[in-house]
């Protein structure tokens, strides 16, 4: 995925952190038309990996949910074969696709992440711990609680499908000081295994000093 900026958080301001995750930014083109149904799709050689489950979406609409990695010069998409998974319409020779925002969200918070904010200390990233964050990890309410939040996107969309969430209060509770700090945002999947991170996005944070 691309880079994601600085992000600014005022000392003792409520804010909302929109984040757009993808899991690759490839941008595959397609190397002869495809019907509706195929199950693979020639592609000129890739640019970038595409993790196996991920969804293609073409330029037309059209969608594939890849069952392999896709590697840097491969010049195949396949899925698994299964309708829900397979080219979802007809495409075009040379149309392009991208990966779009992957939708976290579930009805039984399949996805959980955390963040932990801390001060780099010359090299080190084990500096004191800044803020914590973590999302709900029941039920259906995941985009609407929680310090980290999903947001229902669907699984066609680019639109920010992560939240980080600060209350003025908690807010107040960062360093009174203009300081950049550090932290990992770690997404696991708990239908494969609840402490194994799938995505880890460093994120950096300048925070700005309250004048009180």
């Amino acid at each position: 995925m691309a880079e994601i900026s600085p992000i600014v958080l005022k000392r003792g301001k409520s804010v909302n952190v929109a984040l757009a995750f993808a899991p690759s930014d490839a941008k595959p083109v397609a190397n002869g038309a495809a019907s509706a149904g195929a199950d693979t799709v020639t592609i000129d050689a890739l640019n970038k990996f595409i993790p196996a489950a991920t969804t293609v979406l073409f330029s037309s609409g059209a969608t594939i949910i890849l069952s392999q990695d896709a590697l840097v010069g491969t010049t195949t998409l396949t899925s698994d074969g299964s309708s829900a998974n397979d080219l979802s319409g007809n495409i075009a020779d040379d149309e392009t696709a991208v990966v779009p925002s992957k939708n976290f969200y579930t009805s039984d918070a399949q996805f959980t992440a955390s963040l932990v904010i801390r001060r780099k200390i010359g090299n080190s990233f084990n500096g004191p711990i800044v803020d914590t964050l973590t999302s709900n990890t029941s039920g259906s309410n995941q985009n609407s609680t929680g310090r980290i939040r999903f947001p229902n996107i669907g699984s066609t969309s680019s639109l920010p499908n992560i939240v980080l969430y600060w209350s003025g209060a908690q807010s107040t509770k960062l360093p009174n000081e203009d300081v950049t700090v550090f932290g990992d945002l770690q997404i696991t999947d708990t239908d494969t295994a609840s402490t194994e991170v799938i995505h880890s996005i460093r994120l950096r944070f300048d925070i700005k000093a309250e004048i009180i």
